[in-house]
């Protein structure tokens, strides 16, 4: 096969196995099978059920293509695949293939097209070279949500090219997190946690080249890396992002959420560790903070993000996050922060830090403590509510200013500009800017008039978003100008009154008979 048809092939495969996860994996969980009593283990192609993974592994009515589901349990068996299937665990922390400190090799991938999600594997020999997952002589191979502990070595790539290790987590083994050997080449490492191992990655061997490594979280290895003989064209970031280092003291002045100086081989080091949400539309919001992320929603009808974030220390006075988010998700034209509906305010926020047609970059500062932050899509006019004026309506004279007021409000992006927009006589209108006196409240001032004047005004107010509301018509507010006379009028006529009342009524009590 030529070189050109090779690469047609697996970029055809590589579709076909990721929109076969997309299908399968939706919102961060997969989905849940039951146990059928004893037979724990599905083919859900052919619908045969089996005691052991090897079992249906290996059975004859399992074919190339076919998805094999693991309830919830643990497996103390060695598990080779060598057909290209999917092997899909119930739950990651709960599927358990255990090695039970005595096996060589826990899983070994020996196939092309093979997924493997959804599993924690741990538990090898640790007095010599032992693996809890090999994937070896293959190719487009995927680990995804994969959990590696206490193995001797978590994962190794041997020959192995074109795979794609993904949202794995690989902890507390003995000697390294993985290891790169003999010619693995073009693969890709993406949104792991490597974590507290005696070499979080090593590759030994220039013949491994190609290899991408980007939005890892390398936390307190021994040795982060051993990369003295990686081949050529080993990659450390993907151009805009590297990765986190929990050992990089490096500043962030420009305030991006990139280190402002390179870390070894790393020139992008993240200043905060790194997680990519996946939505069920399949698409991801990814989020580079120093805080840690408890919460994440994504809603559809609200077009909205919700993230809890806490402090990731005792120590941490302020926190940040740098998100990542696709147009698809949230209009960037549109899209707002909001801290939690208290008080706080945000320290420093950048809606526009990086945009490329399909996502858009964005970075904010807040005070540290246990938070809610709500990134949405305000569509949402303000609201304008209990408009009212000094004098009354109808007790407004030659001589009166009149003050307007309203409470106006917007929960997004915040009321923008008010203004009060008033006509003379139906004639011209003309515009004042009003001014918030505090909280929801704004004012304006229309100036005196003369008697028998008519005033119309209704109030427009904007949001930082350009979303536009009016008292419109059928909502105007007006006042008529009155003559000041009118008062004296009616204080004359009323002690007219009362003086005619009283000649009245001594008039009657003289011609009354005795």
């Amino acid at each position: 096969m030529s070189t050109m048809n090779r690469v047609c092939v697996l970029v055809l495969s590589s579709l076909v196995l990721i929109s076969l996860l997309y299908v399968l994996y939706a919102g961060s969980n997969w989905v849940v099978v039951k146990s059928l009593g004893s037979y724990p283990i599905h083919n859900m192609d052919s619908g045969r059920n089996y005691t052991t993974i090897q079992e249906a592994l290996d059975a004859n009515e399992t074919l190339d293509g076919h998805t094999i589901l693991v309830d919830s349990g643990v497996y103390n068996a060695n598990v080779i695949i060598c057909k290209s299937v999917f092997l899909v665990g119930e739950n990651a922390a709960l599927t358990i293939l255990d090695g039970e400190s005595e096996s060589l090799l826990v899983l070994g991938v020996l196939a092309s097209d093979v997924a493997v999600c959804n599993f924690t594997v741990r538990n090898t020999r640790i007095d010599q070279p032992a693996y809890g997952v090999s994937v070896k002589d293959c190719w487009n191979v995927s680990l995804v949500d994969v959990t590696i502990k206490q193995c001797y070595t978590g994962l190794i790539l041997a020959n192995a090219s074109y795979c794609r290790i993904t949202d794995d987590v690989l902890t507390d083994n003995y000697a390294y997190g993985i290891d790169f050997r003999d010619n693995s080449k073009n693969n890709t490492v993406v949104s792991n946690w490597i974590v507290s191992n005696p070499t979080g990655i090593r590759i030994m061997d220039y013949t491994c080249r190609n290899n991408s490594f980007h939005h890892n979280n390398f936390i307190n290895n021994t040795n982060q890396i051993d990369v003295t003989f990686a081949g050529p064209n080993t990659k450390w970031d993907d151009g805009k992002e590297g990765n986190f280092w929990s050992n990089f003291a490096g500043i962030d002045a420009d305030l991006d959420g990139i280190g402002d100086t390179p870390f070894g081989v790393d020139t992008c080091p993240l200043m905060g560790t790194f997680s990519a949400f996946h939505t069920f539309l399949g698409y991801d919001v990814n989020v580079i903070s120093n805080s840690t992320v408890e919460y994440f929603h994504y809603s559809e009808p609200n077009r909205s993000v919700r993230i809890q974030v806490s402090n990731s220390s005792t120590l941490q006075v302020s926190g940040f996050c740098r998100v990542c988010i696709p147009h698809f998700l949230i209009n960037p034209l549109k899209m707002w922060i909001v801290l939690n509906n208290d008080e706080a305010e945000l320290l420093f926020a950048n809606i526009a830090l990086e945009d490329n047609v399909t996502h858009r970059w964005i970075y904010f500062i807040y005070s540290c403590s246990t938070r809610g932050i709500l990134l949405a899509e305000d569509n949402t006019p303000p609201i304008i509510e209990s408009v009212y004026q000094q004098p009354a309506e109808s007790n407004v004279y030659p001589d009166d200013e009149v003050r307007v007021y309203a409470n106006i409000t917007d929960d997004i992006s915040k009321v923008k500009v008010v203004i009060l927009n008033f006509s003379v006589n139906d004639l011209a209108w003309l515009m004042i800017n009003m001014t918030n006196l505090e909280g929801t409240l704004y004012t304006a001032t229309i100036q005196k008039y003369e008697c028998c004047t008519n005033i119309t005004y209704i109030i427009i107010a904007e949001d930082n978003a350009d979303n536009t509301i009016a008292t419109e018509k059928g909502y105007e507010y007006q006042y008529h100008v009155i003559p000041e006379f009118q008062s004296f009028i009616i204080i004359a006529s009323f002690i007219l009154t009362t003086l005619l009342v009283a000649i009245l009524q001594i008039r009657k009590h003289v011609t009354s008979p005795n």
